[in-house]
């Protein structure tokens, strides 16, 4: 249980039966995240393709995050190495001949009803910190070195501030949803 907007929420897994239908966002967001979690969530969720984790008002939703596994390929199409220009390339260059990709946690998805938001809510900042979390606790187990997102252009300054880094190449850059990464190492 956590307090936030004068209320006392619970953040946790999603239920089947939660109540998903009266999650909205503003016309200018994507729909397909409403569409998700009224239409796909619980399903996907009980196949074990994506967990879904909510913030929760008893059974209403106030927010949510869809978490899956990823990997980051070492080598292209070709087989030849990636070159990133990040601070990744190290990395990638140390490891290219020992393994072929690396693994990580996707944040699919996230978030928050447009009726609770802000200052007072900061229910994404809760769900990037379980995130976080959870991508912590299976690198104790096996290997995670990475959560992974593809970002709306104009919340990119947003996950910067959550230590979230763009792969700076032309062709990420020039993609409608350009792909971020947190490096696990150092958090």
């Amino acid at each position: 249980m956590c307090v936030a907007g004068n209320k006392q929420v619970e953040v946790r897994r999603l239920q089947s039966d939660n109540d998903c239908n009266p999650f909205c966002l503003n016309e200018r967001e994507d729909q397909a995240l409403v569409t998700f979690l009224q239409n796909d969530a619980k399903k996907l969720h009980e196949q074990m393709v994506t967990k879904t984790h909510v913030v929760a008002d008893g059974k209403k939703i106030l927010a949510y995050v869809s978490v899956t596994c990823t990997e980051i390929s070492l080598k292209n199409e070709e087989g030849k190495a990636v070159k990133k220009v990040t601070k990744l390339a190290p990395v990638l260059k140390e490891l290219e001949y020992r393994v072929r990709c690396l693994p990580g946690v996707r944040l699919a998805r996230l978030a928050s009803d447009k009726n609770h938001r802000g200052k007072n809510y900061r229910y994404g900042d809760k769900l990037i910190k379980l995130v976080t979390r959870l991508a912590h606790d299976i690198s104790e187990e096996c290997g995670c070195r990475f959560i992974l997102l593809d970002a709306v252009k104009d919340k990119i300054n947003y996950y910067k501030e959550h230590g979230f880094e763009l792969i700076n190449t032309d062709a990420n850059l020039a993609k409608n949803y350009p792909t971020m990464f947190l490096d696990l190492e150092n958090k």
